[in-house]
């Protein structure tokens, strides 16, 4: 994993330390699904060292009608780190769907809704889903789209 701020590694989380309040839970995980195998030799290996190590993973997304959801769906149907707990945070101004609530508890994952109020306080907002995101100690911080990202490089 890197850190784009040049803080202190957690050793545990190879993020920045918590401790110091710069966390940066982004992870360079995603470009390494997207590598070549050809490209870089040891890939698997580092696949399976990733999937050994995260235990872990919240995803952020859009609670309304979106492809993020599709996304996000397609990925658990995929296996996507399936050994793995799993958090979901629905976002946004719009109640969270009922199929997303209805997918969700079928497949046992753990859900919450971070409400936006409309057209306003943006900072209130993301210090809120920030603490939805790391107060479960989280391994990987899956960001499905761009809007909620300031609540995970925000301090």
């Amino acid at each position: 994993m890197f850190d784009l701020l040049g803080e202190k590694k957690c050793n545990r989380h190879k993020t920045t330390s918590r401790c110091n309040g710069q966390i940066l839970a982004i992870s360079n995980l995603l470009s390494a699904y997207a590598m070549d195998g050809a490209a870089h030799d040891n890939s698997t290996e580092f696949h399976e060292d990733m999937k050994k190590r995260v235990k872990r993973v919240v995803h952020v997304l859009f609670s309304g009608l979106g492809g993020h959801g599709a996304v996000m769906f397609g990925m658990l149907d995929a296996g996507f780190y399936s050994d793995a707990d799993h958090l979901v945070l629905l976002t946004g101004v719009e109640p969270p769907l009922q199929d997303y609530v209805d997918r969700l508890e079928r497949r046992n994952i753990e859900w919450r809704y971070v409400r936006k109020q409309p057209g306003r306080a943006y900072a209130s907002f993301y210090k809120a889903l920030r603490r939805a995101i790391f107060e479960t100690d989280p391994d990987l911080v899956f960001v499905h789209g761009l809007a909620t990202i300031p609540s995970v490089v925000w301090n």
